[in-house]
């Protein structure tokens, strides 16, 4: 198998997190325009467009590379999973805080080296072409 790129799948709530950010940031620009800032409005103007930014531009896709490792990026970090490995695919539509951008997740779990067993749920945006592809590549795994 080739290299295979897949897209994270975004749900609404985070566009609504951007929008209710972006909101503040209006309100504290306000603020500043009228005259009403104290430094603390600064303060947090600067913390919400360093948020905003960090939101924006964040990189979120997943890949398959030829060596058969599934890789995670997340803005800033990336997380590597052995796709043979992997020995449970569910789908979920869980409220746990991870990293997935949409509530329509796949819960993965693996053999991992140091702790025994791994986990990890991601989005993606089409779950049944990311499933598929990985069952190519490990037949075991219990969908």
């Amino acid at each position: 198998m080739s290299f295979m790129r897949y897209k994270a799948k975004r749900g609404i709530w985070w566009i609504l997190v951007l929008l209710f950010i972006n909101a503040f940031l209006i309100w504290e620009i306000f603020r500043i325009v009228t005259g009403q800032a104290t430094l603390s409005a600064w303060i947090f103007l600067l913390i919400l467009l360093l948020c905003d930014i960090a939101l924006l531009i964040a990189n979120h896709y997943y890949v398959i590379l030829e060596n058969d490792v599934l890789t995670f990026v997340f803005g800033f970090s990336k997380k590597q999973i052995d796709c043979k490995k992997i020995h449970s695919i569910t789908k979920t539509h869980t409220l746990l805080a991870t990293s997935a951008l949409s509530f329509d997740r796949l819960h993965i779990e693996y053999l991992n080296e140091s702790s025994g067993t791994g986990e990890v749920m991601i989005s993606v945006a089409d779950n049944n072409k990311l499933i598929d592809d990985l069952l190519k590549i490990n037949p075991n795994i219990q969908v």
